[in-house]
């Protein structure tokens, strides 16, 4: 996703959208909670967070600044929890029956998610076909540093 132009909200935001609409896939996740920004986050968040720490983390480890899920098998409540949360973690996983599905890092700021065709379609169609686009095209955008070496080394 092109996110230029897009402030941390608005980029929260279309991720949580994106989420959305692979939701009903997930079957595992795992999460980070950042616990000392907790007054940082909207009611929803806060309560999401809330939750998963209740349900998933050690009552024992509940006082801490920096909480972690682990991996856990979700459940409708929970589903939504880690989906209302994903864009607020360090790091957050999801995963399908499948496999992969979702990796969410640095508070939204990176997003990687397989989406069908038809997902992949629908966030064209609401944020512009220049905003949605593949993994490889981002690489061909993004080149790594070793990429971009290698190119000019070919050059040569």
């Amino acid at each position: 996703m092109d996110d230029s132009g897009w402030d941390k909200q608005a980029r929260q935001a279309a991720v949580r959208r994106t989420l959305d609409l692979v939701a009903v896939a997930i079957a595992r996740a795992e999460t980070d909670i950042p616990w000392h920004k907790h007054l940082e986050w909207p009611t929803d968040v806060a309560d999401a967070a809330r939750l998963l720490r209740d349900r998933y983390v050690k009552s024992s480890q509940q006082a801490g600044e920096y909480l972690q899920t682990g991996v856990q098998a979700v459940d409708n409540a929970t589903r939504r929890a880690f989906v209302a949360f994903a864009p607020y973690a360090y790091d957050c996983t999801l995963w399908s029956d499948e496999g992969d599905l979702a990796s969410i890092n640095d508070e939204g700021d990176s997003l990687i998610v397989f989406l069908t065709d038809a997902e992949a379609e629908h966030l064209r169609d609401e944020w512009g076909p220049d905003r949605v686009f593949s993994v490889q095209e981002w690489r061909e955008r993004n080149p790594s540093t070793t990429a971009r070496l290698l190119r000019r080394f070919r050059r040569r």
